[in-house]
């Protein structure tokens, strides 16, 4: 046997009642999440295109944040799009997992007339294969300038598909092995409305895949493990060396999901809950600073790689911006990174120029997290300094977000777009999704 065999005998053998009960908890906790987001992402300027692509392709898959139903690949590139462009949805330490897998799951299932609990099944199967060949791959991949969550997305994306179209575990594994040839996204669209179309590519190309492979289209057995395969190619790894280590954990607990409080790189929440939380910084005023320096892990300070932001979409990728926001404005809600006004405050360039991020040596030594932990020395003029540090930012799966932040998250972002009743009905079925006999009904409200 081979690796893709082997993960997926073992993985989509799985029924729903043989789930834990915390992860199904966890995964509507993502999937509330995913929809407020999404929702709210779907009126973003660079998303409408997308939009126009999914109604010019009439289908029984909803469009979110819409009233137009499309294709499943249509409606799960839209989606994916949208879940991701104000990069305020969930991470995990490989990737982004729910953005490019829940499209795909419910845009399939939408249109089989599929159940919530045939899609929560789907959901979670794809998002622990995914993670288990991307945890493989780490941090190499990252390491090489690829976007994890496009890479690895498509993974769980095509998985996702395959199981919510009812297809068999041979043909599961032939639309994950599809799936390795198609997998892509460079960090160097960090910054462009590019990055989150690497959740809708996944999404879409993930339903391709598991057509395909209803088709009959067969990939190499060894396109994991093998030479010239994906282990190689975006882990490192040497060709024939990993076999599937079995396994009754479930990645959605262990090491879990992260939830944002910011509508940013997540690579800069540590940093902002320091700031943001500190009473001694709440003190200051922009001139009693001479210096900010910023101590990062080597991975989150190639994450952030504009210096000097000319556009908004690019200050969610800037620590000089991130702090200076939150040194000026006091907050870091949606607007701060999604307003140009606010990068074109007069107070914001002088105050991003005394910023210094850096690579910090001790946090440096650590092993590869996506907890983003930093180190900020305060220079002041009159001598002083403040320290601070932060491990890891709330919403971390050792801080997590309470159930009720998630849904207010939810209802501040779905409510403004669909209604308030319509994001009530949605919730509630989102929050009973295992008891939903036909997702479609989901949507009709």
């Amino acid at each position: 046997m081979t690796y893709l065999n082997d993960i997926c005998d073992d993985l989509t053998t799985w029924k729903f009642d043989d789930i834990p009960v915390a992860a199904i908890a966890t995964a509507k906790r993502a999937l509330i999440d995913y929809f407020g987001v999404t929702i709210a992402g779907s009126q973003h300027p660079d998303v409408q295109g997308t939009a126009r692509l999914a109604s010019g392709n009439p289908g029984l898959a909803t469009v979110l944040g819409t009233q137009v139903g499309a294709q499943p690949d249509y409606a799960a590139l839209h989606n994916g799009f949208a879940a991701h462009i104000f990069d305020y949805d969930d991470f995990s330490i490989i990737n982004h997992p729910t953005a490019p897998v829940a499209p795909a799951a419910f845009a399939v299932a939408e249109a089989r007339h599929g159940s919530g609990a045939e899609v929560l099944r789907s959901y979670l199967l794809a998002g622990e294969i995914m993670y288990r060949i991307g945890r493989t791959c780490l941090p190499f991949t990252s390491d090489q300038g690829w976007h994890t969550t496009g890479v690895f997305g498509v993974l769980g994306a095509s998985v996702a598909a395959a199981l919510s179209a009812g297809r068999s575990t041979p043909e599961v594994a032939a639309a994950l092995g599809i799936a390795a040839s198609e997998a892509s996204g460079l960090r160097g669209n960090f910054g462009s409305p590019v990055k989150a179309y690497h959740c809708g590519m996944a999404a879409r190309t993930g339903i391709w895949c598991a057509e395909l492979a209803g088709a009959g289209l067969q990939p190499s057995a060894s396109i994991l493990e093998g030479v010239d395969g994906f282990f190689q190619l975006f882990g490192g790894l040497e060709p024939n060396t990993i076999s599937y280590p079995s396994s009754a954990t479930w990645s959605i607990l262990e090491p879990g999901f992260n939830f944002k409080r910011y509508a940013c790189c997540s690579s800069m929440g540590p940093a902002l809950d320091a700031l943001l939380e500190s009473e001694a910084v709440a003190a200051l005023n922009a001139e009693d600073i001479t210096a900010v320096h910023v101590g990062q892990s080597p991975w989150s300070f190639k994450e952030l790689i504009y210096h000097s932001p000319t556009r908004a979409a690019e200050t969610k990728f800037s620590m000089e911006y991130a702090v200076a926001a939150a040194l000026t404005f006091r907050r870091a809600d949606l607007e701060i990174f999604n307003d140009d006004s606010f990068l074109n405050n007069d107070q914001i360039r002088p105050l991003m120029e005394k910023v210094r991020p850096r690579v910090d040596e001790e946090l440096a030594r650590r092993e590869f997290t996506s907890d983003a932990p930093v180190k900020i020395d305060i220079e002041l003029r009159d001598g002083r300094s403040i320290h601070l540090s932060r491990d890891f930012a709330k919403g971390n799966v050792r801080d997590p977000l309470t159930d009720e932040q998630v849904v207010q998250k939810y209802r501040s972002l779905a409510a403004p777009v669909i209604g308030e009743n319509r994001a009530e009905s949605l919730l509630n079925g989102l929050r009973e999704l295992e008891n939903v006999e036909d997702v479609a009904a989901l949507f009709r409200s």
